[in-house]
């Protein structure tokens, strides 16, 4: 019997390193210069439980070069729609403690916050949704009925009550306040040509009409 296999049944001691000292078998083994299925026996030998693969970490602090080190590993990584089947198999009828839902709601606001998403244009919806409900209705209206309730683009009439009469800013609406209520700023466009103007064909369309647009209420001004 090896010196190191006598440390281990010794009373207490597997059960310090293992249990108290929360030391992995791996680690048990080089401490004492036996193989780590050597403490494993020996664990089990003495009545000592061993943890499970889930259990094997918790309460272990990893180090930095550690963490670095998995997240490099896990880069790139694609999870197949098999694995996620038996994650959630798994997970069925399980709830997240107290702690971990503050964690998932703090790691949430972290990733989806204002100032980090793409496309955050410092509050333009928050804007657009009260200008929508107070002043666009009227805009919207006026310039349906200075257009005749017809698409400027194509020769399709709408009923008065219609939604797929669109009115467009041809200024859009994020980049100008002062033009947002404007009525020479609208123009009536059916559904179809509203998302033409705003696709990659119609790229050049919508900055002629901006152009124009702009043009015109400058020179207005000026007047």
């Amino acid at each position: 019997m090896t010196a190191g296999r006598k440390l281990l049944l010794q009373p207490g001691v597997a059960h310090s390193l293992y249990i108290d000292h929360h030391l992995s078998l791996y680690e048990i083994a080089l401490l004492v210069k036996v193989s780590a299925e050597t403490v494993r026996r020996v664990c089990l030998s003495v009545g000592v439980e061993l943890r499970g693969s889930g259990e094997a970490n918790i309460g272990r602090t990893r180090s930095a070069e550690t963490r670095e080190k998995i997240s490099r590993a896990l880069k790139g990584r694609v999870i197949s729609q098999e694995t996620r089947k038996r994650i959630g198999i798994s997970n069925s009828g399980k709830s997240p403690s107290p702690e971990a839902r503050q964690k998932m709601s703090q790691a949430g606001t972290r990733r989806f916050s204002k100032t980090k998403q793409w496309n955050w244009k410092g509050g333009v919806a928050g804007d657009r949704d009260e200008w929508r409900y107070r002043e666009g209705r009227r805009w919207k209206a006026m310039c349906r009925k200075r257009d005749g309730y017809e698409c400027q683009l194509c020769p399709s009439t709408f009923e008065k009550s219609s939604k797929l009469l669109h009115v467009h800013h041809m200024v859009p609406f994020a980049d100008c306040v002062e033009l947002r209520s404007n009525t020479a700023n609208g123009i009536c466009l059916c559904s179809e040509c509203h998302r033409f103007v705003h696709s990659k064909d119609g790229r050049s369309l919508l900055q002629a009409m901006e152009h124009r647009t702009r043009r015109l209420l400058l020179e207005a001004a000026a007047q």
